[in-house]
């Protein structure tokens, strides 16, 4: 998926129907974009780059690297005859939510306004100097404190169930973000309170409401055993095995080459997804 899925911003020629330049971004959820009449554009990315390039041909010319994603449209303003560009800052939205990572960071959603003053846009700065602390190391595999369903059937419907009523906000595959939490990392307390959670929407304060009305307590449950299964399969995914890597790369270069020859990204579409 590393090779399928990333983001470009692109410049197009109207005249020549084509494009005049581009920059591509490693993930495909990126900000909005301004362009100004001094032949500026701006744009933040994922990982916090806030950046601007000459609209000529797309060369960078500056950028600040901040701690969280900046995926707002940035505005343009003037006061007391200064130049200002101003762009929120925050981690969200459908793609970031949904294509989460392998292993959760302790990494957390900084949420602020960022602005910046005309006339220090030919200072770029080292990421050492604008990075704000920001701790990217794994977060602690926690061991489940109760015996887990390991009924295959259960933990299959739980897989669908949690497909279609959960992936949207907790990530696909169990694989959150660090924005919404990651439910192969729950507490003991968090799994003894889960169907209160699910159901009982003892979360609504929080922004999780209850699905008493589409979810029975053995839905509820079957979900439960599939999040048991992910969380417990945490420790195999600190270190590919040697068929794994060989298996990451052979699925990497195919999909690279796919880009180029779209018959073989077919041929192979089952195997890439």
């Amino acid at each position: 998926m590393d090779a399928l899925v990333y983001g470009e911003l692109v410049a197009w020629d109207p005249v020549k129907k084509q494009r005049a330049w581009q920059v591509r971004h490693d993930k495909p959820s990126n900000g909005g974009i301004l362009s100004t009449a001094g032949d500026l554009v701006f744009q933040g990315t994922w990982d916090g780059t806030f950046a601007a390039y000459d609209a000529n041909n797309g060369t960078p010319l500056w950028q600040y690297q901040s701690d969280s994603a900046i995926l707002a449209g940035p505005i343009s303003y003037e006061l007391d005859g200064e130049q200002y560009i101003a762009v929120a800052q925050g981690s969200g939205g459908t793609v970031m939510l949904t294509v989460g990572d392998e292993l959760k960071r302790n990494k957390v959603n900084q949420n602020k306004l960022l602005v910046f003053k005309r006339g220090e846009f030919n200072q770029t700065r080292s990421n050492a100097l604008t990075q704000t602390a920001q701790d990217s190391t794994l977060a602690t595999i926690l061991a489940l404190g109760h015996k887990a369903e390991t009924n295959p059937e259960i933990i299959k419907k739980g897989q669908t169930l949690y497909g279609q009523n959960c992936a949207s906000c907790h990530g696909i595959s169990a694989k959150s973000n660090h924005i919404i939490p990651d439910l192969r990392y729950m507490s003991e307390q968090t799994h003894i309170d889960f169907s209160g959670i699910v159901l009982g929407g003892a979360y609504a304060h929080k922004g999780m409401i209850g699905y008493f009305e589409t979810l029975s307590l053995e839905d509820s449950e079957a979900i439960h055993a599939f999040l048991d299964d992910k969380q417990q399969r945490l420790p195999e995914m600190l270190e590919m095995s040697f068929l794994q890597k060989i298996e990451y790369w052979f699925v990497y270069w195919t999909a690279r080459l796919g880009e180029k020859y779209p018959d073989l990204l077919n041929a192979t579409r089952d195997l890439m997804m």
